[in-house]
């Protein structure tokens, strides 16, 4: 049930899970060789089905363009804050698995951050993982380690071990190990901006969806767009035409996903991307001239076109002799945003 979750919440899960459940088998080696084998077989059947939608995606979207080759790289090391903190987030890795007392808990932390070092940190295993599956995949494994939690344990573990008994007599180590993991966290906390500086925008309210203003800006144009009536498409800039498919899952977009458009080149056919991402350029250039784009308007049935309040219709559609089968008209404004309406010879 968690590895199909991780799936629907994120497309990331679909190669999470193998990393994760890669952790839970490290952290499951005991003695007992039966009940070993029997959580691996168990592992392994969770993750059937993950296995059969990463097949599917992966020969599905080879056929336009593969996903090895597109998104955004970093090195692994990205998701650690790099700089200080990422020498002290592995040194508190180290330090807290000899801080912890010994037995249990110190064999289940040492496992997994073994694991955490082996398979999900190591810079070779994460190029090699991102050639065969996606490009984002270089960095965003790092999301498939609790490595924040695994952080906290080893400094607290360190720092807990502090006492008086350590300062009256016992070995020098000893009674410098809380110092040094009191050290790292002061470390780790101020060789970096702080998650609260106002550089971050960060803002306190009750809890609610984190949800833009754009959102309710679509919302307020998808209203306007239902009352028009329209049967063929909406043209829009990228930040509305981002929500319009939840706030008008029925109205059909030239681009839909228009905040991360490169991703549909993986599931449409090269020449349909190339004529969608036209239309979608010339509204968010600035320029938003379409009169070379005509026959395209056309072919999408493209009715609404939602620009920057300062957009005119000669802007988009200058006066051309070419143009005389359809017109546009302007119909509404909401929030900075202008609506308008192209009218087809022969359609209303």
């Amino acid at each position: 049930m968690a590895q199909i979750a991780a799936i629907g919440v994120s497309s990331s899960g679909l190669v999470l899970t193998f990393a994760t459940s890669t952790l839970i088998a490290i952290c499951g080696i005991g003695r007992d060789t039966k009940r070993v084998a029997k959580v691996y077989v168990w592992i392994i059947v969770t993750l059937i089905y993950p296995a059969l939608l990463l097949l599917w995606l992966k020969f599905q979207s080879e056929s336009h363009v593969p996903l090895n080759s597109i998104g955004t790289y970093s090195p692994i090391n990205t998701s650690l804050g790099l700089g200080l903190r990422e020498v002290v987030a592995f040194s508190a890795l180290i330090i807290g698995s000899s801080a912890l007392a010994r037995g249990q808990q110190r064999r289940e932390y040492g496992l997994i951050v073994l694991g955490t070092l082996v398979f999900i940190l190591n810079p070779w295993i994460s190029d090699i993982l991102s050639a065969f599956s996606a490009k984002n995949v270089s960095w965003r494994l790092a999301w498939a380690a609790p490595v924040p939690l695994l952080i906290s344990i080893g400094l607290a573990a360190t720092i807990g071990t502090w006492s008086w008994r350590n300062l009256q007599g016992h070995t020098l180590t000893t009674a410098a190990l809380p110092l040094i993991g009191l050290a790292l966290l002061l470390i780790f906390v101020f060789s970096g901006r702080c998650t609260l500086a106002p550089e971050n925008g960060v803002t306190w309210s009750r809890p609610s969806p984190k949800l833009p203003v754009n959102y309710r800006v679509a919302k307020e144009i998808s209203d306007k767009l239902q009352t028009m009536g329209l049967t063929g498409s909406v043209l829009s800039t990228d930040e509305i035409a981002a929500w319009l498919p939840l706030s008008s899952p029925g109205q059909k977009l030239v681009m839909p996903g228009h905040t991360y458009p490169i991703m549909l080149q993986t599931v449409l056919p090269a020449s349909e991307f190339s004529a969608r991402i036209q239309l979608f350029q010339a509204v968010n250039s600035g320029k938003n001239d379409l009169r070379e784009l005509v026959g395209l308007l056309r072919h999408y049935q493209v009715q609404a076109i939602v620009t920057p309040k300062n957009v005119s219709a000669k802007d988009i559609l200058p006066p051309d002799g070419r143009i005389s089968n359809l017109s546009l008209k302007e119909v509404d404004s909401v929030d900075g945003k202008k609506i308008f309406k192209i009218v087809y010879r022969g359609l209303q």
